[in-house]
């Protein structure tokens, strides 16, 4: 009985069945990963571990992806892609940051 209502709990709470939670969970992080063929990706294609990173401007390999929150991003390695899956959340917002201050000193070479 107790096993029925923790299953019935964690799809009411929309938990992953690992018990991490929706959120901070790799294995359902790793679910977020898409194939972004003709589809935007963010910040003009660069790596977005880069930018989060090094706040550079780093080339991506275009067949390592993710969607979040319905965007795309693209990462120069999976296990760039795999780090800033961890925290997305918080590494958003440093390579938006990042972005920013990088379009506002004009255009670079990369």
């Amino acid at each position: 009985m107790k096993t029925i209502l923790m299953l019935a709990l964690m799809l009411i709470l929309g938990a992953c069945s690992h018990g991490k939670g929706k959120s901070g969970c790799t294995s359902c992080d790793k679910e977020k990963k898409a194939v972004t063929a003709n589809k935007a990706v963010e910040y003009d294609g660069h790596c977005a571990m880069g930018l989060c990173l090094k706040s550079q401007q780093v080339k991506c390999d275009p067949t390592i992806t993710a969607a979040y929150k319905g965007k795309n991003y693209c990462f120069s390695s999976e296990k760039a892609r795999d780090n800033f899956m961890k925290d997305i959340d918080a590494n958003v917002m440093k390579s938006n940051k990042a972005w920013e201050e990088i379009d506002r000193r004009g255009p670079r070479k990369t």
